[in-house]
């Protein structure tokens, strides 16, 4: 067995409304083998973008641990700009990521992630 990168696009030019929340499509997670990325764009609004958890693909929660503090937290993106960030994820089923524009302006984004799959 080996292990290659894989990339999937989640979100490709989505638009969400000052101060509104948005979520990416979501993928079958349990292709990841720990490692993983994003590739984020956004123009304008400045997000905040976390990862989310599903069992079933259906129902989606933010991840918190033990203690009730917040997990799944990738990064902070500002107006017009393009991130690749490394992060780690949170082990789960299903991910997709939420993308919160921080009362700036509409946001249009797209993101990719990026992870190591085995083969």
């Amino acid at each position: 067995m080996g292990s290659l990168i894989a990339r999937t696009k989640l979100a490709d030019g989505k638009v969400i409304a000052r101060d509104a929340i948005g979520y990416t499509d979501s993928m079958d997670f349990s292709r990841c083998a720990g490692d993983a990325a994003v590739l984020y764009t956004g123009s304008l609004g400045t997000a905040t973008i976390t990862q989310q958890c599903s069992f079933d693909n259906i129902n989606w929660y933010d991840p918190i641990a033990a203690a009730g503090t917040a997990l799944g937290a990738v990064c902070t993106a500002t107006a017009a700009s393009t991130v690749y960030i490394s992060f780690t994820p949170v082990l789960a089923p299903f991910v997709r990521f939420k993308v919160d524009e921080t009362n700036v302006a509409i946001l249009t984004y797209s993101l990719t992630l990026i992870f190591r799959e085995e083969t």
